[in-house]
This record gives C-alpha cells, structure tokens and sequence, in this order.
C-alpha cells in the first residue's frame, strides 16, 4: 500500500509547491533566467539524492540513458515556461492546473491508445467526458 501511497503524495506535494512557485515568479524577472535557475539548483538537488540513496558510478549510468532525456528536457522547459506565462496572463492557481491536467490526461489517454496499444475502457471514456464537462464548468 504504502509502495502505491507515497509517489502520490509526493507528487500532491511537488505540484502544489510547483504551482506555488511558478506563480511567484517576479513580474520583472525573465521566466528563463528562473527556469535556468530552478535546474541548476535542481541538478544539484538530484545529484544529491542520487548520492545519497544510490551512490553508483555516475558516468557509468549515463551509458544506461537514451534519448528520452532529450525529449524530457524539452518537455520540462515546455511545461515550465507554460505554467509562467498561464499565470501572468491571468490564469489563477485553483483554475490553471485542473484545466492543464485534464487536458493533457485525455491527450495522453489518446497517445497510450494509439502508441502504446493501451485498452481504453468505457468507463475511462465516460470519466473523461465528465472532466470535460467539469471544465467547461471551472473556465464558464
């Protein structure tokens, strides 16, 4: 149980944290030069935590990498400078992250189907319908 519980409740913590932060970012502060910041302190953070609970040979892990780390570079900046400028244009931290999420639950519904050959059931149909509607409702 608690294998399933605690990446959830990191993860519950981390996003709000996440959103916290990414919605005090100054005004007058380039959101790149943050972004840029944020991944040097977080590099170190990792390198870190990797030391701590593992402690291998890092050169030796990065033969193990593939380009997947280049796609999720990308992604990460993707969503970091998305969830900055969403919050200077207005969008508020109890509206920007359930309409971001519900949107990107359905998109990666659909890739998992298509790519991936996941079964999509009617019941995940139906709780994505009512995500939707629920958005039209938390944007209305």
């Amino acid at each position: 149980m608690w294998e399933m519980a605690w990446p959830l409740g990191l993860v519950v913590l981390s996003s709000v944290a996440y959103n916290v932060g990414s919605k005090l970012v100054p005004a007058e502060a380039n959101p790149l030069v943050s972004i840029i910041v944020t991944y040097l302190v977080a590099a170190v953070f990792a390198l870190v935590l990797y030391l701590l609970t593992d402690g291998r040979n890092v050169v030796a892990e990065l033969g193990h990498l593939n380009w997947s780390s280049l796609v999720l570079s990308l992604a990460v900046v993707g969503i970091d400078v998305s969830v900055i400028y969403a919050y200077r244009v207005g969008w508020g931290v109890s509206q920007w992250p359930v309409v971001q999420s519900v949107l990107v639950a359905v998109a990666v519904m659909l890739v998992g189907f298509l790519v991936f050959k996941e079964t999509i059931t009617v019941r995940q149909v139906l709780g994505a319908a009512a995500c939707l509607v629920g958005l039209v409702l938390i944007t209305a």
